[in-house]
Formats: C-alpha cells, sequence, structure tokens
C-alpha cells in the first residue's frame, strides 16, 4: 500500500529555542524534542507534503529505514500532527468543488473529505430567508458540497439586495427566483428548487420541506413567525 504523508491543516510547527518543537493548532498541543525531532523537522517534514510517496522520502534522505520511518510517522498520524492517504493530494483534489476552508475543517476533525463529500451530496437543506446572511449561506453550502437546496423567500428583491450581491446581474423576480437563476448558471450540477405556495404559512412550508434533512431560518426579525414554524417543524419531523 502506498502512502503519503502530510502535516494536518492548520498545525504550525514552533521551534521552542530548547531543544523541543510544539506542533500546535486550534485543537491540537504535542511538544516533542531530542535528536531524532530535530531530524524529523529539518529533513523528513520538507518533503511531506502529501505527494512525496514514502518510499521516495526514504529515497531522498540518506541512512533511513522505511519501516522505521513509517512507524514513527504514524505515531505523529495518530497523535492528529500528520495525515496518511493512499493516494498523493494532487490526485485527490483534481476536480475538487469543496472550498478550501471546508477541507481544512475536515483535516482538523479527522474527517476524509471523499466519504464526508458522499455524505453531504446526498443531503437536501431548506434555507429560509436570502437577504445578505440567507444567500451568503446558500453559497457556503454549495462550496462545502451541498448541492441538494430548497430556497423559501417568495418576497421582491428591493435595490439592498442588488448591492449587498451585485455579482448577481438579473434582480428581477422574488430572491429565491432570482438566487436560482444565478446558482443554474454558477452551478449547474446543483437542485434547486424554491417555494412553490401562493402563500407561505406553516403548512404549506411543511409540506415544501418535509423531504428536507435541515431546515435553517435566515429570514431578519421582522418575519418571526418564521422561526417558530422552522423548530416547530424540525421537531415534530
Amino acid at each position: 500500500m502506498r502512502s503519503y504523508y502530510y502535516l494536518t491543516s492548520g498545525v504550525a510547527v514552533i521551534d521552542m529555542k530548547d531543544g523541543n518543537f510544539l506542533f500546535k493548532s486550534d485543537t491540537l498541543a504535542v511538544k516533542l524534542g531530542g535528536a531524532s525531532t530535530v531530524f524529523l523537522v529539518q529533513h523528513i517534514l520538507p518533503l511531506l507534503n502529501g505527494n512525496n510517496e514514502l518510499n521516495d522520502v526514504c529515497a531522498l534522505v540518506e541512512k533511513i529505514a522505511r519501516d522505521d520511518l513509517k512507524q514513527n510517522l504514524d505515531k505523529l498520524v495518530k497523535a492528529g500532527v500528520l495525515r496518511c492517504s493512499e493516494n498523493s493530494i494532487s490526485n485527490s483534489n483534481k476536480g475538487e468543488k469543496s472550498a478550501p476552508f471546508f477541507n481544512n475543517f475536515l483535516d482538523t476533525i479527522g474527517y476524509t473529505r471523499q466519504e464526508t463529500l458522499d455524505i453531504l451530496s446526498k443531503a437536501k437543506i431548506a434555507v429560509l430567508g436570502l437577504e445578505a446572511h440567507g444567500t451568503q449561506t446558500v453559497l457556503a453550502l454549495l462550496q462545502s458540497g451541498i448541492t441538494n437546496l430548497k430556497l423559501v423567500d417568495p418576497f421582491l428583491c428591493d435595490d439592498g439586495y442588488h448591492q449587498t450581491f451585485p455579482f448577481i446581474d438579473n434582480v428581477d423576480g422574488s430572491r429565491q427566483e432570482v438566487l436560482k437563476r444565478y446558482l443554474e448558471q454558477k452551478y449547474p450540477a446543483a437542485s434547486v428548487e424554491v417555494f412553490n405556495h401562493e402563500n407561505l404559512t406553516k403548512e404549506t412550508l411543511t409540506t415544501f420541506v418535509q423531504d428536507c434533512s435541515l431546515l435553517i431560518c435566515c429570514f431578519d426579525s421582522g418575519f418571526a413567525s418564521a422561526f417558530y414554524w422552522t423548530n416547530q417543524i424540525s421537531v415534530n419531523n
């Protein structure tokens, strides 16, 4: 089996100036010391970029046995300092649509990217309210691998919406229709449905989102009822 090692996203290597090194991130703090750690930091880590296979690393470093190196690197993987993959990062990331911030988050919590994206691709999420943070939420979900979305905001766009999202050219119609048109052009592989009832009530909303696994309410305080409906629908389902 091929092994590609790389430093976990967000981990900084800090020289403590006393012979010790601290591997530190928001969720990790591991201190290592001794001659072997100095050798690791100076000669091994620069080669662990996720694209050099372990045999290639051994070939570039003199007088080091593959089995010994693998054993020590696997300990760092278990500690969360390193990650290991059977495929190189460059091959794994080909055609990847998810945003770097989301990939870094997955690395931090120890989830594999492909397995997570496979799960997310099957999820369906409804976003209620598309002013400002609502539209931003939809865009972030798409960048994170969510491709099945339902939009609920049958209210007409105003000048403020276009000022907030100037990259959306055509703002004629309701916010849900305007955003749907934009997403169909920007993310053609995504499935986007819009609220299709004449009146927005708790009953019509319940019918529209009944096949969703998550509801996100982003209406402003002027439509407080939507938050109560969202909570009640979520609890009941």
